[in-house]
């Protein structure tokens, strides 16, 4: 191996070590670009009913705590860098160690109580700030952005949490109602 010293160094792109895939380019202004780093972003395609059972359930499939089941797609401008994100089971799973950002956006159709959203990875460490629904008017959404260290193939999905009946908006034909998005920091 040999060690190179400089002042300046102009270097347009950056390869892994085989030379084969391109892991950083920097444009002539200065804009870098990383077309690698591991990202998603989905929504939920149609509506899911809560049926009021206490407790914290899935939100890929069919599960104990909701009628109907959860779809989630990344049509309608979403997308799946890497493949790391499950359409399956709605987890993304780490495909190396760092520090990882993870969004959500819940939209309420209806009024119930008690509903809170988290997001779980699976150390179980939790984070649910701004996402718990306490009655009110209809059409309630909240945003939420945690973030995780994760090691490799470590995974992180949402959980819904409900003592009432509920509806979770769905969004066929569009993307911004219900939806997550994650991508690696560094």
């Amino acid at each position: 191996m040999s060690t190179l010293i400089t002042t300046t160094a102009q270097i347009g792109t950056i390869k892994d070590a085989g030379g084969n895939q391109t892991g950083m380019t920097v444009s002539s202004a200065g804009h870098v670009v990383m077309p690698n780093r591991p990202a998603f972003a989905c929504h939920l395609e149609s509506s899911v009913t809560l049926d009021g059972s206490n407790g914290w359930g899935a939100t890929s499939g069919s599960n104990s705590l909701s009628s109907g089941a959860w779809d989630w797609n990344i049509t309608h401008g979403g997308y799946n860098v890497g493949g790391h994100w499950s359409d399956t089971n709605n987890t993304f799973t780490a495909p190396i160690a760092g520090l990882y950002s993870f969004t959500f956006s819940i939209v309420m159709s209806a009024a119930g109580n008690n509903v809170t959203f988290r997001l779980q990875n699976s150390d179980g460490h939790s984070r649910y700030a701004g996402s718990n629904y306490v009655g009110g008017t209809n059409s309630t959404s909240s945003n939420t952005t945690a973030q995780f260290s994760l090691d490799a193939n470590d995974t992180v999905t949402i959980e819904v949490g409900y003592a009432r009946t509920n509806s979770v908006e769905g969004d066929s034909g569009g993307f911004g109602r219900t939806w997550w998005s994650g991508y690696l920091i560094g």
